[in-house]
């Protein structure tokens, strides 16, 4: 309700409503350690399935439009924005290589066989989501988590093998891919829109900068930055829920960042994000949530690794302003939070 724009505070509102429904839903409702499995065999499922749709969609338009182009990012993404989807494969590969570990698919053959197909099925699917901080993350937490998961099981050395294999050959695959397709390659252009633009709030009359994904963020965060830092009253309360595109819009203009302007951008960073909107209080609030499983988890760290990743991807997008973001960390990290007061494992 802190807001002079009433309309897209109450959308804020309504947007975020899973912060408080699914606590409640989770505090009234006991849940067993093979609910939450299921739940997360489901997301594997629904994350294979969705890839496979997307897969043929895009050999659909490939036979139309001859490119390569239509199995990568957005071309390829049919359903959410590949920096989302990205998170979901994500947190299922966690998954998959947790209870590979835990149920000791390296004594069962078929088990293995499955696991091997469904990991490499999900990571190829990150690669071709091609989202660079998705991939970056994906690649740092599996191999962080890998490594944990086998120091609990020394006898799991044949499964740590076959997730450093499927991490490789997507490797190499993504050095291929660069051949047709590159997202990367704009990073070379951020240093030098970056010292192009005007971010000071004095002057229109600044030349026109080309911008691709990159180099816009680094707009945006100087913009959100400062405008965060403009008066102490904003730096402790931020400028409201409901005025965040509004004010950074008068900056977009004063500055002459047309495409902020025409775009309506975000920060493009959450933390920035909840800075600029309710201040260090809600930043503080904000890294609470994020920190707390740190300081509370039991021998169950999956909900780390997590946090890990909603973390990381945090830092490129405004992932819990929509509510691909904000439904699905709420839900699993309540989850997982639920996780933490449940017995033994139950089969």
């Amino acid at each position: 309700m802190y807001s002079n724009n009433n309309f897209y505070g109450l959308h804020d509102i309504e947007t975020k409503l899973s912060f408080i429904v699914f606590p409640v839903i989770f505090s009234l409702i006991k849940f067993k350690d093979y609910h939450i499995k299921k739940v997360f065999r489901a997301l594997v499922a629904g994350c294979e399935v969705a890839l496979a749709l997307c897969l043929i969609n895009a050999l659909l338009k490939f036979k139309l439009q001859q490119t390569p182009v239509v199995f990568f990012y957005t071309d390829f993404s049919k359903f959410l924005h590949p920096a989302y989807f990205s998170i979901y494969l994500t947190v299922a590969v966690i998954f998959l290589i947790g209870s590979a570990f835990d149920e000791a698919y390296f004594n069962k053959p078929f088990r293995m066989t499955f696991f091997f197909i469904s990991l490499i099925v999900l990571e190829a699917g990150i690669v071709m989501l091609y989202s660079r901080m998705a991939i970056l993350t994906a690649l740092l937490i599996v191999v962080i988590f890998t490594i944990y998961k086998y120091k609990q099981n020394n006898k799991s050395g044949w499964l740590a093998t076959i997730v450093f294999a499927s991490l490789l050959v997507c490797i190499l695959a993504q050095f291929k891919i660069t051949d047709v397709y590159n997202r990367f390659k704009q990073l070379e252009s951020v240093s030098v829109t970056s010292s192009q633009h005007n971010y000071t709030s004095n002057s229109i009359n600044v030349k026109p900068v080309e911008y691709n994904s990159a180099s816009s963020r680094v707009i945006l965060w100087k913009h959100a930055a400062n405008l965060w830092l403009s008066s102490p009253s904003t730096f402790v309360l931020g400028v409201g829920t409901g005025d965040i595109k509004d004010e950074l819009r008068k900056n977009y203009e004063a500055s002459g960042f047309e495409k902020g302007v025409t775009q309506n951008y975000n920060p493009h960073n959450q933390f920035l994000q909840t800075a600029v909107a309710v201040g260090i209080v809600g930043l503080l609030l904000l890294l609470t949530i994020l920190v707390l499983p740190f300081l509370k988890s039991n021998n169950n760290k999956l909900i780390l690794f997590f946090v890990g990743i909603f973390f990381f991807n945090g830092l490129t997008e405004s992932i819990l302003e929509v509510q691909s973001g904000i439904i699905f960390f709420c839900l699993f990290y309540c989850l997982l939070s639920a996780n933490q007061f449940v017995g033994e494992t139950e089969t």
